[in-house]
């Protein structure tokens, strides 16, 4: 029964690396994205209504995205991708809010990019702060 558990904990996990990939927040260092994840307790109803309308048009592809990326890859390379995916998932369950609808979370992310360079400033010291704390990972980009 453990190996079924951990299997659709990396089947939830994998998926919101995908959202990750698919809304292009790689390129943000792992503390920022931790950070930003942190603070999506601080959004309210409203604000995540309209996340959820344009996480909603990326969310239709979300399966369409995940299936033309791995046919293009060897088994090793999705491997390789698949575990680099659980990974950055996996910080959507240090922020606790792996339950939140798919297309509020992807609008969410997506926020990242219009972001201040204060506020992105604060989300990595956010992250860089729970990272220390834990001791876990670094806190460079997800690569």
């Amino acid at each position: 029964m453990m190996k079924k558990q951990r299997k659709i904990r990396a089947k939830k996990l994998l998926r919101l690396g995908i959202i990750v990939e698919m809304t292009n927040t790689f390129q943000y260092e792992t503390n920022i994205l931790l950070g930003h994840l942190f603070n999506f307790k601080n959004i309210n109803i409203f604000e995540q209504e309209n996340f959820k309308k344009i996480g909603e048009d990326f969310l239709k592809d979300l399966v369409e995205y995940d299936s033309k990326i791995a046919r293009s890859l060897t088994t090793k390379e999705k491997k390789a991708r698949n575990h680099k995916l659980i990974t950055v998932g996996a910080l959507f369950e240090i922020a606790k809010i792996t339950e939140i609808n798919l297309a509020v979370l992807i609008g969410y992310l997506n926020s990242l990019h219009g972001k201040q360079e204060y506020y992105l400033s604060q989300c990595k010291i956010e992250g860089k702060l729970y990272f220390l704390k834990g001791g876990k990972i670094n806190g460079s980009k997800i690569s």
